[in-house]
């Protein structure tokens, strides 16, 4: 794989990439969570994001193609409830072929770069994997996260 370029979206064409991509991560995701339509197909939503300065929205290219996805936004602002901000890293996808070779590191780091540059270096990044998923939680160990918090479902 050559160099991985990040496009973070700014009109329609890219959002249409994004929603191409989160299609195929509920594809993956709905070996994890028997709530999750295999089939949903994303036509739109990315779209309706472009407008809040509070959403990060990039895909990753490689080898003129896009690869992985990332999307995520500011959960809770510094405030009443919240000793800093809270940004959360809420969809990333890498197609398989991709994995291992740095795409999800890169989008990761633009992610922080992005809050970094929007909070000051005042934030802290949330972000979940499913319980089956241990590729998932590997990664984001591997990237210094650390588990804070389980959410069960009955």
């Amino acid at each position: 794989m050559n160099k991985i370029d990040i496009v973070r979206a700014q009109s329609s064409d890219d959002c249409n990439i994004c929603d191409q991509m989160l299609s195929q991560l509920f594809k993956q995701d709905s070996g994890f969570d028997a709530t999750i339509n295999p089939e949903a197909m994303v036509e739109g939503i990315n779209q309706a994001y472009l407008k809040y300065s509070s959403v990060y929205l990039a895909y990753a290219v490689a080898d003129d193609k896009p690869v992985g996805y990332l999307m995520g936004n500011l959960k809770s602002p510094k405030g009443q409830n919240s000793l800093t901000n809270i940004v959360t890293l809420d969809s990333i996808f890498v197609a398989r072929e991709n994995r291992d070779s740095g795409v999800g590191k890169a989008l990761v780091a633009d992610f922080e770069k992005w809050a970094n540059d929007k909070f000051a270096g005042n934030f802290v990044i949330e972000a979940s994997a499913f319980c089956a998923n241990d590729d998932g939680a590997e990664f984001y160990k591997s990237l210094g996260f650390k588990p804070v918090k389980t959410i069960f479902r009955k």
